[in-house]
């Protein structure tokens, strides 16, 4: 079922980032978390690396995308299927904001008409790495495995539908493109937009591992059907190598087969990961046979937003006076939640009157 505002709770949309030094939030429980362990184990940082190819044909870069996956998975509640499918979008997010500039941001959405109401997540570029976040229409969202014991991805997402992407590039206008789903499986589909719609031929390898049998703590609507324990992310990661656009994708044809054997013969990106393979093994492995890759830029990655209080207040006043104070006259409190990160920010009705006479009665009015 998809996520909408309930009475008395407002959703707060379009959040922009916060600075790098927030990192993740422990559960507050008053104890040490599974996040904070991860956070101080060296070997389990997320980051990027990206490099070329000895001969300048390629373009390769790889994630580690652990720790940010696995906390899209908590602040959302995602069933495994659904932790599958953020993660993997968020890890291809991850990827492909690290081929932008400082300031430059994307925005992935993945709408394939299956039962996970569709996929969103955007990255952006500071000065200081890379910050991802992202939601789904219906988080608890699960389907069976598939014969081979597999999560159903694709058939959580659908492959009736498209994949948008949306560039800020910092100019007048943002740059739009868009191709169909050709699997559901995410990595298949973001190679397929960048070959169709940039002309860059791609091949990306997207994966999530999760482990263990632990259920979140938060609070759980009724399934329609009897999910499996959530559990958590033990390793998630992607790799994504391009055809440079100032050489011949057709001469390249014969040296992307043979990536993209290379990528197959890996098998999973994320048991990879989770047994302790970084972002530079994963780059060197992908041209393993070809050529030697220099790899240049290693460049951090979290989950963040920065949704507040403050802009929580705006979303408020944008209902404008009489109908602030008319909820104030209705209900003690009023939740105003940002989709991506799930936060909440509660108001009683005392702020609500206070919110509602900061705005002059005049306003909105011709």
């Amino acid at each position: 079922m998809a996520r909408p505002p309930l009475r008395g709770r407002l959703s707060l949309h379009n959040m922009a980032y916060g600075s790098f030094a927030g990192r993740i939030e422990c559960c507050g429980k008053g104890r040490r978390c599974m996040n904070q362990e991860i956070l101080e184990a060296p070997k389990t940082r997320d980051y990027v690396v990206s490099g070329i190819s000895r001969d300048g044909r390629f373009r390769v870069l790889a994630v580690r995308s652990t720790v940010l996956v696995e906390e899209g998975r908590r602040r959302h509640n995602c069933s495994k299927t659904a932790t599958a499918v953020l993660g993997r979008v968020m890890t291809g997010a991850v990827l492909m904001a690290a081929t932008l500039r400082e300031d430059q941001s994307v925005t992935v959405k993945v709408l394939g008409g299956g039962p996970s109401g569709g996929v969103i997540s955007d990255a952006y570029r500071t000065a200081d790495g890379l910050c991802v976040r992202g939601y789904m229409g219906d988080p608890e969202a699960d389907l069976p495995s598939t014969p081979e014991g597999k999560l159903d991805v694709g058939g959580l997402v659908g492959k009736e539908g498209f994949v948008y992407v949306t560039k800020d590039l910092g100019l007048k206008d943002f740059y739009t493109g868009s191709s169909q789903i050709q699997s559901g499986e995410i990595g298949i589909d973001l190679a397929y937009y960048y070959t169709v719609s940039e002309q860059l031929p791609s091949a990306i390898s997207l994966g999530v591992r999760l482990g263990g049998n632990r259920r979140s703590q938060a609070r759980r609507r009724p399934p329609k059907a009897k999910a499996e324990p959530t559990g958590w992310v033990t390793g998630a990661g992607g790799i994504m190598v391009q055809v440079m656009p100032s050489h011949d994708a057709e001469d390249s044809g014969v040296a992307v087969s043979q990536v993209e054997a290379n990528l197959s013969a890996l098998g999973s990106v994320s048991l990879l990961v989770q047994d302790g393979a970084t972002p530079e093994d994963l780059a060197r492995a992908a041209f393993k046979g070809i050529q030697e890759v220099d790899l240049m830029d290693n460049i951090p990655a979290q989950f963040a937003c920065r949704c507040s209080r403050e802009r929580a207040v705006k979303t408020l006043i944008t209902l404008g006076r009489d109908d602030l104070e008319k909820l104030a006259s209705e209900r003690e409190e009023t939740e105003v939640r940002c989709h991506f990160c799930n936060e909440v920010y509660t108001f009683s009705k005392e702020e609500l009157r206070e919110v509602a006479e900061s705005i002059p009665e005049d306003a909105g009015k011709s």
